[in-house]
Formats: structure tokens, C-alpha cells, sequence
């Protein structure tokens, strides 16, 4: 579970490995990219 604490308005912020960790930030990458490829 990403912890929504961690999102700021513009960058994302949060503490090595609790809030932020290779799975997580996979996870966030990947919403990214499906974001950025739906809207073209």
C-alpha cells in the first residue's frame, strides 16, 4: 500500500525504505507511464 502522504503538488517525498521502496516506486512509475500513454 503506497502511503498518499508521501505525494506533494509538485514531487513526491518520503523515507527510505518505509514509505519509499523498489516495489513502490515501480508501482508509481508504472501509473506514470500508463497516465502519460493514455492521454497520448
Amino acid at each position: 500500500m503506497i502511503d498518499k502522504s508521501i505525494f506533494r503538488e509538485y514531487d513526491i517525498r518520503g523515507l527510505v525504505p518505509s514509505q519509499l521502496n523498489e516495489k513502490i516506486i515501480k508501482q508509481i512509475a508504472h501509473a506514470i507511464a500508463k497516465k502519460c500513454y493514455e492521454e497520448g
